[in-house]
């Protein structure tokens, strides 16, 4: 009808009103629901972490604990009671106890400070970033490696090794380790004793003949075994120089008043190298051997010789004669043997074994020369190479001693 309102609601608007409802009454419901009310509250973030740290501490897991309570600590949320404080303190004094009390139980009565040392060492780096834990422990290493080098070096000291006692007070000083007076005195007269039984034995290889090459192989390997021990090395050094007078002089580095035919290696080059060598293969030095090189091929001609002033300053003259490797090739016959004699002031002084295609033997020879003015050596023994001639005998190691 024209004019007239229709108040009906359309069943869509109907069931439209009825879910807004519903759902307005469903959330005021759920506001005013409390925890309290439901009866199932929820621990809070603090709670949880005081029950975590609590629990590592009452299980013995003490650095658990404490990296929780340092963790806790740098979040500005959490709240520190004052029971997470007593057990982190408590924490770290036990931790230190059961590291200490496994030292104490490896250590035994056998004293076996490194497996104390390794214990500590464990816990010192499981520890890392807890200055106050590692501080305790390494306060403690200290104290165990103080102990065991105390006892080493009294150990060595009283089985008279000075070397060694030598050695372990030096990485004693190297470690830090704290120096006992006792440590001290013992060091001092190792050092002493050491280098005075060095010395002994130099004194005895050097002997009535002045053997400064025996005197050496006393002090040398000394030398060797004191390194890194200057109050040692340096006595050694110094003992070695007032030797130094006596040091053989080669006597290459001589000139020669006269010579004929007869030559030193180095005058020849690397091509002659093999003489420097003998027939079983042993190398002497080869700025320092001596050979003929006379053409009287197997022959006993006495041409090649080579004549040296000695002065009176000398008084050993010492050397090797030998067959050089060269001559294994040699093809000529060997109807003469290589020779040598060594004269002094025209006496004889030394006459080698003849060498021969069957000599495999070298000859050392040390000659007295005191009182002699002047030395010649003569050899002959030699065969054709090609165009040149080779030795069959050579001279090695000569050397002058005052």
């Amino acid at each position: 009808m024209k004019g007239h309102v229709d108040t009906r609601w359309p069943l869509g608007r109907t069931i439209v009103a009825f879910v807004v409802i519903a759902l307005l009454m469903l959330g005021i419901l759920e506001g005013c629901i409390t925890p309290s009310a439901t009866g199932s509250a929820q621990p809070s973030n603090d709670e949880e972490e005081k029950d975590v740290i609590t629990q590592a501490y009452t299980e013995g897991r003490y650095l658990d604990a404490i990296r929780l309570y340092e963790k806790a600590l740098s979040d500005p949320s959490s709240v520190i009671t004052e029971t997470m404080k007593r057990e982190y303190y408590d924490s770290i004094d036990k931790y230190v106890e059961v590291a200490l009390d496994k030292a104490r139980t490896v250590y035994g009565t056998e004293k076996d400070y490194d497996s104390a040392l390794y214990v500590l060492e464990t816990f010192y780096d499981e520890a890392e970033g807890i200055d106050v834990i590692q501080d305790t422990l390494e306060e403690a290493g200290m104290d165990y490696l103080n102990a065991k080098y105390m006892d080493l070096v009294d150990e060595a000291y009283q089985a008279e090794n000075y070397l060694l006692v030598a050695k372990l007070y030096e990485e004693a000083s190297w470690w830090d380790v704290e120096i006992t007076e006792s440590m001290e005195q013992q060091y001092e007269d190792s050092v002493t004793k050491y280098v005075a039984s060095v010395s002994s034995m130099a004194q005895a290889a050097f002997g009535d003949k002045k053997d400064y090459n025996a005197a050496m192989s006393a002090i040398r390997p000394a030398l060797v075994e004191s390194k890194g021990i200057s109050a040692i090395m340096g006595q050694l050094e110094t003992m070695m120089n007032e030797y130094a007078e006596y040091a053989p002089v080669p006597l290459s580095s001589l000139s020669c008043t006269q010579s004929n035919q007869m030559y030193y290696n180095s005058k020849y080059g690397s091509w002659r190298e093999s003489n420097a060598q003998d027939v079983n293969g042993e190398f002497y030095n080869i700025e320092n051997v001596l050979f003929p090189i006379h053409e009287y091929y197997d022959s006993d001609a006495e041409v090649s010789y080579i004549q040296y002033m000695l002065n009176y300053q000398y008084s050993t003259f010492a050397g090797v004669v030998f067959r050089p490797y060269t001559s294994l090739s040699c093809a000529d016959k060997w109807n003469y043997p290589g020779t040598v004699k060594i004269y002094g002031d025209g006496q004889l002084l030394y006459q080698a074994p003849g060498i021969t295609k069957n000599t495999y033997n070298s000859y050392p020879f040390s000659l007295d020369v005191s009182g002699v003015r002047e030395v010649k050596i003569i050899m002959h023994g030699t065969w054709r190479d090609g165009y040149s001639s080779s030795p069959k005998v050579c001279l090695g190691d000569l050397e002058l001693q005052k």
